[in-house]
């Protein structure tokens, strides 16, 4: 057993002075408790101690020298991912891949995750490939529908399968929407120029989830271009999304606000609110040549294409925009996204029974400790 004292714990609603106790992987008490005269003591000195981040959308890990792919080692991705404090990872697909190369890219995934007893990887995140063909890097390679592909890849992927992303308002949506039913895959909206009509046959067909809100939409055209493709010039696909209730809303939170402006961010934030706003890294390692920026990355052609962050970068940057506190962006960077996932009986708070995935930050977010089902992982990037 071990005992986590003098911690600031950060709970989903609050936040208090307090103890938290590890038996093997799981946390079996959070709070005011007593410690037991057994139990390795480890000395938070004050730090925030919450829940492990927990990354939906991300292709790989670009940070310390190292560029690695969900393509090639889904598993070593993840591991990277974890030294930053993501305890929960969900690889995700590439739209613009050929259809090999995205069966491929499933079985490894789900080869890390049956082979792999101490892999974070909880899940796959299908990034397409029925997105519009007009969104996104290198968006006009993405494949066109095929029944007989979509069929193939929904029923080997669904047991492991956490979301899909897709357009809506292609003519071949509702049969993506059929399969994905089907399979019992929770849709999510994105590379989309979709107007009201098609998000909202798309929410009742079960979607939960907005894809990177802002990118790769309609938004970035303006309202004329928007009116010429969905007919309503004065909405554009973010604020149809923002405007339903229930749904999640995913950010890439680049220090530069090259995916998503303060501006973006904070409407956002006010629009939605702490329970449905999801941080996320859509991390890609890209062996082009870059633009000398921190956290984005450019695909060779020099179009913006996914990020080099890690989810405590993000959570900075969003803290630096919104001006929420640690409670709030704990919410952000784990809990949602947790009950997006159907994760959160296990993962995305401190609470008793849940494994025994948490982070000690300082007042400005840096990682200081990392510990994954109750073992201290030893090397940690801030």
């Amino acid at each position: 057993m071990k005992a986590i004292i003098n911690g600031k714990l950060v709970f989903p609603e609050r936040v208090i002075s307090g103890n938290l106790l590890i038996d093997g992987e799981r946390i079996v008490a959070s709070g005011n408790v007593d410690i037991p005269a057994c139990a390795e003591i480890i000395d938070a000195a004050g730090l925030y101690v919450g829940p492990g981040f927990v990354d939906e959308h991300s292709h790989g890990y670009q940070q310390y020298c190292e560029s690695l792919s969900v393509k090639v080692d889904p598993a070593a991705v993840a591991a990277a991912h974890l030294k930053h404090g993501t305890t929960t990872y969900i690889p995700s697909t590439d739209y613009a891949d050929s259809s090999a190369d995205h069966v491929h890219t499933v079985q490894m995934c789900i080869k890390a995750m049956v082979s792999g007893e101490n892999t974070s990887i909880m899940g796959i995140h299908l990034e397409g490939p029925f997105i519009n063909r007009e969104l996104g890097s290198n968006s006009e390679s993405a494949m066109n529908y095929s029944d007989v592909f979509c069929e193939k890849l929904f029923s080997m992927a669904s047991p492991y399968v956490r979301q899909c992303t897709y357009a809506p308002e292609l003519p071949t949506a509702q049969k993506v929407e059929e399969k994905l039913r089907k399979y019992g895959i929770t849709p999510a909206i994105g590379h989309t120029n979709a107007g009201p009509k098609d998000i909202e046959r798309a929410v009742a067909y079960g979607a939960k989830i907005a894809t990177h809100l802002f990118d790769a939409s309609s938004n970035y055209q303006g309202v004329g271009k928007a009116a010429e493709r969905t007919q309503h010039p004065q909405e554009c696909t973010a604020d149809i999304l923002l405007a339903i209730p229930g749904l999640y809303y995913e950010l890439i939170c680049d220090s530069m606000g090259r995916h998503v402006t303060k501006y973006n961010v904070c409407e956002a934030y006010r629009a939605a609110g702490e329970d449905h706003i999801i941080l996320i890294s859509d991390t890609f390692a890209e062996e082009t040549p870059q633009k000398e920026e921190l956290d984005v990355n450019y695909d060779a052609a020099g179009t913006l294409s996914g990020s080099r962050l890690c989810l405590a970068m993000a959570a900075r940057n969003f803290i630096r925009f919104t001006g929420v506190d640690i409670r709030v962006v704990f919410k952000c960077a784990s809990t949602n996204a947790a009950k997006a996932m159907q994760l959160f009986d296990s993962v995305g708070s401190i609470e008793a029974g849940k494994l025994a995935n948490i982070v000690f930050v300082d007042p400005s977010f840096f990682v200081k400790k990392v510990f994954f089902k109750g073992k201290e992982v030893m090397e940690v990037r801030a």
